[in-house]
């Protein structure tokens, strides 16, 4: 065709595909496609073009398309608007070549990089390791971000797996499913770090109604999902997850909160350090004090223990590195679990840092233990779940 022969780095063949790219014919736009990358860095001017049409294209031409962007790589900094609203498309493929693309620009595509992180956290553990990797590219002191190294660590971990797969195939001759049992069971492989056990003493326990997350049916699996998703309703951005016995253990942000167990509104909610003053007075004292405050960590524990006793001192700053750390994604062998005999144990950390001094945690706290999980949103959260599924 004429697209075809028209592929090298001039003014003509530039012209004749960009015609190409608005002919009426789906073949003939997948061949411009093609023959703008075969244009090299000569092309990448139109990828952003490229990026505007794929959304509408059939099948065969999105994928030509597709494989041109990955050509034309890397891109220029006007494609990369477009390449983070990609980072959320649920189109097939689309989400990792976006992550990828934006790697390969470095840091021109700075800007990319709160996108990348959030797809970082994601469960999907094999583009969360493909969004690390181009969220240290576009900004290297994100190698730091624990979340960056976990999803990074996993993504290795997954290459190594899917390796092992591959030669113990090979080698035994056994179906895929029975040699992903053997190496996911495997010790060291998606273990989380562990809560520790006995829990610090709290401000309050108790354990929460089992029937708000499920019954003896569901699995870990979709307890887990279920805490996940009223945790994430009520305004956290993280999740992260620990190991306790026989289950595991979900810890939430410490948060900055009211005397009625009400947060602060964002961004004061995650603020550790000074707030707006109330009166010249606060103003005064924050020039020369500590910042006082009131803040909060909220564990929830799913395990066979229940009746631990709790014992050791948690500080402000352990909690801190706990609502910081944590696993991202819950063992395949642990989420098939089932949830019977297991309890869901509440465990509040109430701390107060009054002014000029080191916080410290109240024990018992002054707001009860039920009044910090509706404050916080959560126990809202459980509750239209658990409406949701009886609709």
């Amino acid at each position: 065709t004429a697209i075809g022969r028209a592929s090298g780095a001039d003014a003509r063949a530039i012209s004749v595909l960009r015609d190409g790219l608005e002919d009426d014919d789906p073949g003939v736009r997948a061949s411009a496609a093609q023959g703008l990358a075969g244009l090299g860095p000569a092309g990448r001017p139109f990828a952003s073009e490229l990026l505007g049409r794929v959304r509408a294209a059939d099948a065969e031409e999105q994928s030509a398309m597709l494989r041109a962007l990955a050509a034309l790589s890397p891109l220029q900094p006007d494609a990369v608007p477009l390449l983070v609203a990609w980072l959320t498309d649920p189109g097939e493929g689309r989400r990792d070549l976006a992550a990828r693309l934006l790697g390969a620009m470095g840091a021109h595509a700075g800007e990319a990089a709160p996108a990348l992180r959030e797809v970082a956290r994601g469960s999907d553990r094999t583009l969360a390791f493909v969004a690390a990797e181009a969220l240290v590219a576009v900004d290297p002191s994100a190698v730091d971000d624990p979340e960056a190294r976990t999803a990074l660590y996993d993504g290795a971990v997954l290459e190594l797996v899917d390796a092992a797969k591959e030669r113990l195939v090979r080698a035994l001759d056994c179906p895929v499913p029975l040699i992903m049992a053997m190496v996911m069971d495997g010790p060291g492989i998606s273990d989380l770090p562990d809560f520790p056990w006995p829990p610090p003493l709290p401000s309050w326990r108790d354990t929460v109604e089992r029937e708000l997350l499920g019954g003896d049916v569901e699995t870990l699996g979709d307890v887990h999902e279920r805490i996940a998703t009223a945790v994430r309703a009520a305004g956290f951005s993280q999740v992260p997850l620990y190991s306790v016995p026989g289950g595991f253990a979900v810890v939430t942000q410490v948060e900055r909160i009211r005397d009625d167990g009400s947060p602060f509104p964002h961004p004061d909610r995650w603020n550790p350090g000074k707030v707006a003053p109330r009166s010249f007075a606060e103003y005064v004292a924050q020039l020369f004090l500590a910042p006082p405050g009131q803040f909060r960590m909220i564990t929830l524990a799913v395990t066979t223990d229940p009746n631990v006793v709790a014992e050791g001192e948690l500080t402000e700053e352990a909690a801190r590195r706990l609502a910081e750390g944590g696993g991202l994604v819950l063992p395949p062998g642990l989420a098939e679990q089932p949830f019977a005999g297991r309890h869901v144990v509440a465990l509040v950390y109430h701390f107060e840092r009054r002014p000029g001094d080191q916080a410290s945690l109240r024990r018992p706290g002054p707001i009860p233990l039920e009044a910090h999980l509706q404050g916080a949103g959560i126990l809202a959260g459980f509750q239209v779940g658990l409406r949701e599924e009886d609709e």
